[in-house]
């Protein structure tokens, strides 16, 4: 009898945690999509592209051009969400020039559109 309830705990246990990864991953899928959303609301596709290659309508006429997202070694301040959000908030401005800060967008709609930046690294990692 013991046994069975120590087996049974275990397997409630064993069970939680596919629930718990499965909605982490739930819900990185939908901050990634929602992330996308605000992207291009917020006109970051403007510089960056549709798809985050750094070719924008304007893209062409900016030196430096827009950062190709899909590149892991263009996230000079590091790719976690902290990083990437605050990189939105502040701008980088490279010898004068740059993208401009927008602390104007809320703190979590920042690290949804991060999100989704980060997303576009590891779907074109090797």
């Amino acid at each position: 009898m013991r046994l069975g309830i120590i087996f049974a705990a275990a397997l409630a246990m064993w069970a939680g945690c596919g629930d718990s990864e499965e909605t982490e991953r739930s819900a990185r899928e939908e901050a990634v999509v929602r992330g996308k959303a605000l992207y291009v609301r917020y006109g970051c596709a403007v510089c960056h592209g549709q798809e985050g290659r750094g070719d924008g309508p304007v893209a062409r006429s900016m030196k430096p051009p827009p950062r190709d997202f899909r590149d892991a070694t263009a996230f000079e301040n590091g790719r976690s969400l902290g990083a990437i959000s605050e990189t939105i908030r502040v701008g980088v401005i490279n010898k004068g020039v740059g993208m401009p800060g927008y602390p104007h967008i809320p703190g979590e709609e920042r690290r949804a559109i991060g999100a989704y930046v980060a997303s576009l690294v590891s779907r074109f990692d090797g």
